[in-house]
């Protein structure tokens, strides 16, 4: 994952990717809100990198789009 991933970014591969699992139970924000999907809580971000090694294939297949 580039250092450089922006907020937007990093919430659309969050939700195009097939590996994401959410860190938090329930998908409840505070709010009672579902929580978005975002690498940012993403069980698998891990040291602010992806521990499965999906980023890079999500961000290759977005671009293709």
């Amino acid at each position: 994952m580039g250092k450089s991933a922006s907020r937007e970014e990093l919430s659309t591969v969050g939700r195009n990717c097939y590996g994401y699992e959410t860190e938090q139970q329930g998908f409840l924000s505070k709010s009672g809100d579902a929580v978005a999907k975002s690498c940012t809580n993403c069980k698998h971000l891990v040291n602010e990198k992806c521990d499965i090694n999906l980023y890079d294939s999500v961000v290759a297949n977005l671009d293709e789009k």
